[in-house]
């Protein structure tokens, strides 16, 4: 299994199921294009019997200064309701904004500043007990387990980096490129579902919690010559 999996949990032995995943995925942030001015914008929603779901991105790209330097601004705003959730609970809210800045005062120096902030708010993960493909016990397709067991099951995430860079290329040759930045991200949820253990009517569900933080600080310097 490629992906983030490798990067979340290491090279683990294969034998130990989706743990063992390698690889990683590389995200590199939208930045400024000083060749041209644009804005895009998209809208997309869907509908059914007891949900509805809708996005709506933007990416906005300026130059200033004569196209030496400019700013690009991305952006999504989400908002969900799945077919479980009871009408008297908050849909699903997610948020991010990713503004970024470049500064060019000649054609072999570049300054730069990437930031992003995302914040989410959604129903948590839910799953009804189901035995011989049928809901089991009390349980129907459309039972909401926050409602029932007095619970507001959710997921909330918070995060924000900032990342400076700058890249010299004095040659064609020849690129120097220099950066860090700081990254902060905050989880928590928490989760209804059916007992890991299989199905037991006297304990038909089980709850799990989690809480988590992490702070990353990074820099780096590439020195980069073509032969």
């Amino acid at each position: 299994m490629k992906g983030p999996t490798g990067a979340l949990e290491g090279g683990s032995a294969s034998a130990q199921n989706c743990y063992g995943g390698g690889g990683s995925i590389m995200l590199w942030q939208k930045r400024p294009d000083l060749e041209r001015e644009f804005t895009r914008l998209d809208l997309r929603t869907s509908a059914g019997r007891d949900s509805y779901g809708g996005k709506f991105k933007g990416d906005v790209n300026q130059t200033l200064a004569e196209d030496r330097a400019g700013y690009r601004l991305p952006f999504s705003i989400g908002l969900e309701k799945p077919f479980w959730l009871g009408s008297d609970r908050d849909i699903g809210e997610r948020f991010t904004v990713a503004p970024s800045f470049l500064f060019k005062p000649s054609d072999e120096l570049k300054f730069g500043l990437d930031t992003m902030f995302q914040y989410g708010d959604t129903p948590g993960y839910q799953g009804i007990n189901v035995v011989d493909g049928r809901p089991a016990g009390s349980w129907d397709w459309d039972s909401d387990i926050s409602s029932i067991l007095g619970r507001d099951g959710r997921d909330r995430y918070l995060a924000f980096s900032v990342m400076p860079w700058m890249e010299w290329a004095p040659t064609e040759d020849y690129t120097l490129r220099a950066g860090g930045g700081f990254g902060w991200t905050g989880l928590e949820y928490n989760h209804f579902g059916p007992n890991s253990s299989g199905y037991n009517e006297k304990t038909p569900y089980e709850v799990s919690y989690h809480d988590r933080i992490s702070r990353n600080y990074n820099a780096y310097v590439h020195n980069i010559y073509k032969l």
